[in-house]
């Protein structure tokens, strides 16, 4: 695996919290990816389609280059999508300038970003990347293109961006509703079209990710050690939200190195499609 990444340069390192490109010489069939709780923007080199397999939902296929809503939901990815893909990972609260919509108008799923790009910005962002060459230069070409559109970001932006810090680093809601002067239910609406996900739902999801983050650089730790670290009151409060993001217990939790959110699913095999009369 060739996995290239890098925080972009300031201002746009306020809003985009990574830019990668990842290549894989050996493909799997198949392979869960935990949730993030972060729209993503991705686009395959190697295909010209994105696909997914949501556990519970029909396949969903999207043009080579689409965005990935923010999620608290397990999905598969399908080898072909794996070879070659770039992405940019926005930070809670910091999509919407880049989308031209709230990230939570744009559901739980995938759409193409011809939609919110136009076809022909789309097309040339990807004819630009298919011939960039190396790694550096693809990182190069996803932040030139973000770059004119971060002037859209506003106040509604900003205040996501910060909520989303305190909540990262184990404020409470009712904290924040005092804090900001905000009611309980304003805040909670603009949070979720900012960032896509309800404040609890994202703080638990937070502290999960903080987990497998700690996890990956300190495999040492026992898992009871890793919960009391991460904020949890004990092991058994880590099993459930490991059961709620992951469907598994810690025990058999096996991510592919260095990716802490993608999972071998090697067993997954695709129903047939419909023969047709």
């Amino acid at each position: 695996m060739q996995l290239v990444s890098r925080r972009p340069t300031p201002p746009l390192d306020q809003f985009v919290r990574t830019l990668w490109s990842c290549r894989l010489d050996a493909v799997p069939s198949y392979e869960q990816v935990l949730p993030t709780g972060t729209v993503q923007l991705l686009i395959n080199l190697a295909s010209d389609e994105l696909c997914s397999y949501p556990l519970a939902a029909e396949p969903a296929r999207s043009d080579a280059a689409a965005v990935t809503a923010a999620s608290d939901e397990i999905t598969r990815i399908a080898g072909a999508s794996l070879r070659h893909i770039v992405g940019v990972e926005f930070r809670p609260g910091g999509a919407a300038p880049f989308l031209a919509a709230p990230p939570g108008s744009l559901g739980r799923g995938r759409i193409d970003l011809a939609q919110l790009w136009g076809a022909d910005a789309a097309r040339r962002l990807r004819a630009q990347l298919l011939t960039a060459g190396r790694p550096e230069r693809e990182l190069d070409c996803l932040e030139a293109a973000l770059r004119p559109r971060l002037r859209f970001a506003g106040a509604e932006q900003r205040l996501a961006l910060a909520l989303a810090a305190r909540l990262a680093s184990g404020a409470r809601v009712d904290r924040l509703v005092s804090e900001t002067g905000l009611s309980h239910a304003r805040l909670l609406r603009r949070f979720r079209a900012q960032v896509g996900l309800t404040p609890k739902h994202f703080a638990r999801l937070t502290r999960f990710r903080a987990v497998l983050a700690l996890r990956e650089r300190e495999p040492q730790l026992s898992w009871t050690e890793l919960a009391l670290r991460c904020g949890y009151c004990d092991q058994a409060h880590l099993i459930r939200d490991f059961r709620s993001f992951a469907a598994m217990p810690p025990s058999q939790y096996q991510p592919r190195a260095g990716t802490p959110s993608h999972l071998p699913d090697e067993e997954f095999v695709q129903a047939p499609a419909p023969s047709t009369p």
